[in-house]
């Protein structure tokens, strides 16, 4: 290896102070994963629906008007052509999900007889995030299901400091020369007349590297599973997240860090993960008041012919969107000020220059995973009702149960069931261990186990019953290839593995921060009602969820409501209140869902948002 001057070395050692972080991005995931599984054209519109609401619209769809507000009867008046899939569904009698095909097996699809199953997806997710695995170096941080933040920062300097004099100009004083081409993405920030072509130093040197790096790890993930992503290539998290839509579908969008205050200038208060809730909406309103006070000069009194005409008064023009280059003219001190709170006036002054220091989390393994269904009108009247119900649950959670022994060799020790009935001011609550991973545990025979529990005693839930939960948990952890712990598990039979409805690919041997999500309900909120990517804030912790998700996610604050009331009943260890984090829905596996986008700090006011001493 050659020997580099002093000060190469000392500017390649401050290099190592600069992160690069990606945050890439599945496009139109659901739909890529049907689209994959009918083996159909991207070019044909395609749509994804649950029940009546659409939950991924293609961009073939897209492009003929259809958007993901719409219903599933709308879509087809707009694009009579567009292809509706309904995702696969539990339903009573079937131990495992399955797709009801064409338009005939959809309209058969009722909330009131079948349970989502979202398993295709999480599988799919599985394929993608083994793909990240596979390149050495990388910090991968899950930020839903088909979101993650890539800290590349390791390998690109690998690169750098394995390579040296090996580019252009990097003996002369202003560094090494990178050459930006089309291939490398849209370059953000950028507004001059003639596009960047080539830039100097080190800094721009690691963007630069990450941004071929980004092409190599999405060249891959398309290879393995045929799924095309787009990235973010810029210093932090926050900024690359806001980069990776810019240059959608099938591309990447690269901020230098010289660009980073030009292009949040433009760039929406609102659009920034963390104040898109309560605490984006109170910032508006803190920041409205810092208009000039109307005068005497602004008034107006109105003429006679004005007061004669028969025209409505039109209503105030809405105020512009509160943009982050709107705030900078505000210190620090003027911004607790406003807001009140002196660790939001500072992550709000740094968040908005683009500067954010937050690293990739850690992940963190399920302490428990349920299955829950909000039962509609007319409720479950009978016994036979409620047995249906827990035969589909338990075919739910069987899988998911299963699915946790082959990624991380884990078995729960303990199922809990509860079911709430119309009108009754007690829970039915039972506490069981759950049956031993044995040659015969199956989801019939768990079913029945459940059912004997439920129905088989004197003591039985009151009719009718609206809701029903089964949540495992005290997880058990077996070494591959060891004996079973005897206490809890008996053999099992080598090879032996469950039908799935779907082959996928096999899943990475450990999964990464946030692996599900939810149906999320009627207590949460809407911002200005559903808007264009269908989000809605929930009223109790804050998250903001994706619309078609409302059922379970209520079913999950609904559970660990009860789970936690009847931890306390037992003199049991209480499990914390969970915080939701990031984009998308999701509570069972150790949230409580179905199928998350990530975790993060409530956005309920901005008194609650930050808490002193925060980092």
């Amino acid at each position: 290896m050659n020997t580099l001057p002093h000060e190469i070395l000392a500017k390649r050692n401050a290099l190592k102070k600069q992160r690069v972080i990606l945050h890439v991005d599945l496009d139109c995931f659901y739909a890529q994963v049907e689209h994959r599984r009918l083996d159909i054209p991207h070019s044909e519109p395609l749509c994804v629906q649950q029940w009546q609401s659409l939950i991924a619209v293609n961009y073939a769809a897209r492009a003929r008007g259809v958007r993901r507000f719409h219903t599933a009867e709308e879509a087809k008046k707009i694009c009579p052509e567009v292809r509706l899939v309904h995702v696969a569904t539990f339903v009573e009698g079937e131990m495992v999900p399955r797709y009801r095909e064409g338009e005939e097996g959809s309209l058969k699809v009722s909330q009131r007889t079948h349970k989502v199953s979202l398993e295709s997806y999480r599988n799919a997710s599985k394929e993608i995030f083994g793909v990240f695995k596979t390149f050495s170096n990388l910090d991968v941080e899950r930020a839903g299901i088909d979101e993650a933040y890539l800290d590349v920062t390791e390998e690109v300097h690998r690169r750098i400091f394995e390579s040296p004099n090996v580019w252009p100009g990097e003996l002369d004083e202003e560094g090494p020369v990178s050459t930006w081409s089309d291939d490398l993405g849209r370059l953000a920030g950028e507004t001059g007349d003639e596009p960047t072509t080539t830039s100097r130093g080190y800094p721009d040197l690691a963007i630069n590297l990450a941004a071929h790096l980004s092409k190599e790890i999405r060249a891959a993930v398309l290879k393995e599973t045929k799924f095309t992503c787009s990235s973010g290539i810029s210093p932090n998290k926050t900024v690359s997240k806001l980069c990776s839509p810019l240059n959608k579908p099938n591309g990447q969008a690269v901020l230098r860090s010289s660009q980073v205050l030009k292009f949040m200038a433009t760039v929406e208060v609102t659009s920034i993960r963390g104040l898109g809730g309560k605490f984006g909406r109170s910032i508006g309103t803190a920041f409205e008041s810092s208009q000039p006070p109307a005068t005497m000069d602004d008034h107006h009194e109105p003429t006679a012919s004005e007061t004669q005409t028969s025209d409505p008064p039109t209503a105030p023009p809405a105020p512009p969107p509160l943009k982050c280059g709107d705030l900078w003219k505000y210190s620090k001190e003027e911004l607790e000020q406003r807001i009140g709170d002196p660790a939001a006036a500072i992550w709000l002054h740094n968040i908005v220059r683009g500067i954010c220091n937050d690293d990739l989390r850690e992940v963190s393994i399920p302490k428990s995973m349920m299955a829950a269904k909000s039962i509609p009108a007319p409720f479950a009247r009978t016994r036979d009702d409620v047995a249906g119900w827990i035969g589909i649950l338990s075919a739910e959670l069987y899988v998911r149960i299963t699915d946790e022994y082959e990624l991380r060799a884990r078995w729960p020790k303990t199922m809990t069931v509860h079911v709430r009935s119309v009108g009754s001011s007690s829970d039915f609550t039972r506490t069981t261990p759950v049956p031993p991973r044995t040659p015969n545990f199956s989801a019939e025979s768990l079913r029945d186990k459940v059912t004997e529990l439920v129905l088989g005693g004197v003591s039985k839930p009151s009719l009718p019953s609206h809701h029903i939960t089964l949540s495992v948990s005290q997880f058990i952890s077996e070494e591959r290839g060891s004996a079973p712990i005897t206490r809890f598990f008996a053999p099992s039979v080598a090879g032996q593995k469950r039908d799935a409805p779907h082959p996928v690919s096999s899943p990475p041997a450990k999964r990464i921060a946030g692996d599900d999500f939810h149906e999320p309900g009627n207590h949460l909120e809407t911002e200005n009602g559903i808007d264009h990517a269908g989000w809605i804030v929930c009223g109790e912790c804050g998250e903001r969820v994706e619309s078609w998700t409302r059922e379970e996610h209520t079913d999950f604050h609904f559970a660990m409501a009860l789970y936690r009331e009847d931890q306390q009943a037992r003199a049991l260890p209480n499990i914390p209140k969970p915080l939701t984090k990031g984009r998308g829905a999701g509570a069972r596996n150790g949230n409580g869902g179905s199928g998350s986008k990530r975790v993060a700090e409530p956005q309920n006011a901005i008194t609650t948002f930050f808490k002193p001493g925060n980092k």
